[in-house]
């Protein structure tokens, strides 16, 4: 099929998806307080022009509509099919359908891979007999969709009983049905509208990936907002993401999922596999999506991002480098209100900023700022000084957006405040057009009424606009990194795979430590001076061989034991630290094979490893390891027992940039003490972030030989001195036949 007709085939179904001539409704019921009544009633109460066809062979008339048996005996030609049926005789309806020449059927109907066992099966089958046909699918257990601009309330969502759609510029696509009724009813009320609401049920073929691309085509769609709670196909979803960018429309999530509670749930009732939810917001900060944690956050937040939809993948006009954290300039007629804002921000990892020389000088005779965190206006403030300062905040360097926050004449006497607001961002993009955000201390229900219809993003709360706008800044300052990161080199690819398949081929599915060290030596991770030695059958003759290997090697020394059937060496005594000379590594090995011995009769030893015990600064974990949802990712954490308790992880798409690195290292908690923290020497941050990235090009193993790699501890040492690798660990996947018993795989 050319180009030309696969694009014409996708006009085809999405015309029929968003735009239908005539609508099946399959199962519709003549009880107008059914679930499946409602998309009759919601289409005739929305004002939709099409034809509507209910399909029902016990019943010749429904809701004042001419009712058919089967959608074999509908008349004329039908766009789109809604299936409210018992799944058992939803095949049937699709092959039907198929007859009649329908493009797009959307399936209300439940019980497919959502309940697992059968259902997963007859969903599989549904889906194939679907694309053998040329029918696209929507759902199945999908709740509908609605189409404002056309009136197409294609829905059985209960609050369109009360909640009459209205036209507007958000697009919204929900993996649970039951938010799409909620989104509704909550933007109306803040005077937000949608272009495109879909509720995509179990994606079995329409997804939410294509459905991003179908908006950032859409002229009537300006902000695309997700209600995740996980991702099918990662690839395709990174892929839309960025046309919607390149076409300047943020793309805004609400992800399920951010306690382990919450990551059990999100699979609960689509049939979805669920990731690590740590994995899964990676991505998403990959891709450069805006996340909210707050859901009223969600959608007042929708101005907010429609000011960075004008950062585009191929931007040229990013020439500043990002500060290492960013700052937010306030200004407002409440310090305590402003104080809630900023406190909120700092959570995030975003600094007031302070005023200085160059906004004094926008200011000059104007008003005069003090050195704080907020400029207040609470005593003497009026119009024409808060006007003054937001645009003086606009253009100023020091600051990488601006919170206006108001006080109780937000209610009383909006021109002092609000108008200021409202007039300064008439002109906003002029003036340097960075994020502004509107927080209202009191209940201000008009003048936030009035701040959206301007287009600026206004707040009800201070932990929704904290939320929204360091999500906002957070991903506009990654889209820039992006730009700035350089690709990675297409031969890497063919290195790394050589390289897996030689280490898999010499030492099986899982190598020891001496296996992976020429590994890691190869991606180009520094590891500690050592020596291999092969198990023999008299100890002395192995410990001297090794002492012999390791003359040239500075004590003191570490001795392990490499066996495949020892994953705890330190419980199976296998480890010993401070060997000093000869003697003593004779001694030491020779306890350890009776302490292994002891402890599990049955291991293998295949050698000894010797190695050079180095001091350091600090300690990290670095992992590697090929998510189930978002593919490989690279993990560091700091070492030792703090990390785990104090959950000091920070989490990639791999394979990274050194500078991607720099800011994974620069979020952990722990690893502030290796930047000199109180006078302490300083780590080799540096060279850490070039291991990071270095390792994190496992991920080029483009034939998913490698299930997971991991490096514990990796010792920073002094500045200067670079990172070491004294540990580390390799698993690839097993294939069937090593499933079956092989033992050298």
């Amino acid at each position: 099929m050319s180009n030309s007709n696969v694009n014409s085939h996708q006009a085809d179904w999405v015309r029929a998806l968003l735009d239908p001539r005539a609508v099946a409704l399959i199962g519709a019921s003549g009880d107008a307080k059914k679930n499946t009544a409602r998309p009759q009633r919601f289409l005739s109460k929305c004002g939709w022009q099409g034809q509507i066809l209910p399909i029902n062979p016990g019943r010749p008339e429904i809701l004042g509509l001419p009712a058919y048996k089967s959608v074999l005996e509908a008349p004329g030609e039908i766009d789109q099919a809604f299936i409210m049926i018992g799944r058992d005789d939803v095949l049937t309806a699709i092959e039907q359908c198929a007859q009649r020449g329908v493009k797009v059927a959307t399936i209300f109907s439940d019980g497919f891979a959502e309940v697992g066992g059968a259902g997963i099966a007859l969903q599989e089958q549904l889906v194939t007999r679907a694309r053998e046909l040329g029918i696209r699918l929507l759902g199945p257990n999908c709740i509908g969709l609605i189409r404002s601009d056309n009136g197409l309330a294609l829905t059985v969502n209960a609050a369109v009983e009360t909640d009459l759609p209205q036209a507007g510029s958000l697009g919204f696509i929900s993996q649970s049905g039951s938010m799409l009724g909620a989104i509704l009813s909550r933007g109306l009320t803040r005077g937000l509208a949608f272009s495109t609401m879909v509720s995509v049920g179990n994606e079995a073929d329409i997804g939410v990936a294509e459905l991003i691309e179908v908006l950032a085509d859409d002229p009537n769609t300006k902000t695309i907002l997700l209600f995740l709670e996980t991702l099918r196909d990662a690839p395709a979803f990174e892929r839309a993401v960025a046309r919607a960018q390149a076409a300047g429309k943020p793309v805004a999530a609400y992800l399920l999922g951010q306690s382990s509670v919450g990551e059990t749930l999100a699979q609960s009732h689509t049939g979805a596999i669920a990731g690590s939810g740590r994995a899964l917001r990676a991505f998403l900060t990959h891709c450069g999506v805006i996340q909210i944690s707050n859901l009223e956050g969600l959608l007042e937040g929708g101005p907010l991002y429609a000011q960075i939809g004008a950062i585009k993948a191929d931007a040229k006009n990013q020439t500043e480098t990002p500060r290492a954290r960013p700052r937010v300039a306030a200004v407002t007629t409440t310090g305590g209100g402003a104080a809630m804002v900023v406190d909120q921000l700092g959570l995030y990892g975003v600094e007031p900023a302070y005023p200085d020389d160059e906004l004094r000088t926008l200011l000059a005779g104007q008003f005069e700022v003090r050195d704080t965190p907020i400029i207040d206006l609470t005593l003497a403030g009026t119009a024409a000084q808060y006007s003054a300062v937001l645009r003086a905040l606009a253009q100023w360097r020091g600051c990488d957006a601006v919170l206006a926050v108001v006080g109780s004449s937000a209610r009383s006497k909006p021109e002092l405040a609000v108008k200021p607001i409202i007039d300064a961002a008439a002109d906003w993009q002029a003036l340097g057009g960075k994020p502004l955000a509107a927080f209202l201390a009191p209940q201000a229900e008009e003048s936030l009424a009035r701040l959206t219809e301007a287009g600026v993003a206004a707040f009800r709360t201070p932990e929704a606009c904290a939320d929204v706008l360091a999500a906002t800044l957070s991903a506009s300052r990654h889209l820039a990194q992006q730009r700035k990161d350089n690709g990675l080199e297409a031969q890497r690819v063919a290195q790394i795979n050589a390289a897996l398949a030689k280490l898999r081929a010499e030492a099986g599915t899982e190598p020891d430590e001496a296996h992976c060290y020429p590994m890691l030596e190869q991606l180009g991770v520094p590891v500690a001076p050592w020596r291999f030695e092969p198990e023999t059958a008299s100890g002395a003759d192995a410990a001297n061989s090794l002492s012999e290997k390791s003359a040239d090697m500075s004590a003191p020394w570490v001795l392990k034991a490499c066996s495949r059937d020892l994953p705890h060496k330190s419980e199976a005594g296998a480890v010993a630290l401070g060997i000093k000379d000869a003697e003593q590594l004779r001694q030491r090995l020779g306890t350890m094979r009776s302490d292994i011995t002891a402890y599990s009769p049955d291991a293998s030893l295949r050698g000894w490893l010797i190695q050079q015990q180095l001091s350091s600064e600090g300690e990290v974990l670095l992992g590697y390891r090929r998510d189930p949802v978002v593919g490989p990712i690279v993990v560091l954490a700091a070492g030792g027992i703090e990390a785990e308790l104090l959950d000091d992880v920070v989490v990639a798409p791999a394979p990274i940039s050194e500078a991607k690195a720099q800011s994974m290292i620069d979020e952990l908690r722990l690893l502030k003490k290796l930047a000199g923290f109180r006078g302490r020497p300083p780590g080799d941050l540096k060279a850490l972030a070039k291991a990071v990235s270095a390792f994190s090009m496992l991920a080029l193993d483009s034939e998913g030989q490698l299930a997971e790699a991991e490096i514990n501890p990796l010792l920073v040492r002094r500045d200067g001195e670079g990172v070491v690798a004294v540990d580390a660990l390799f698993r690839f996947v097993k294939n069937e036949r090593n499933q079956q018993g092989n033992t050298h795989e």
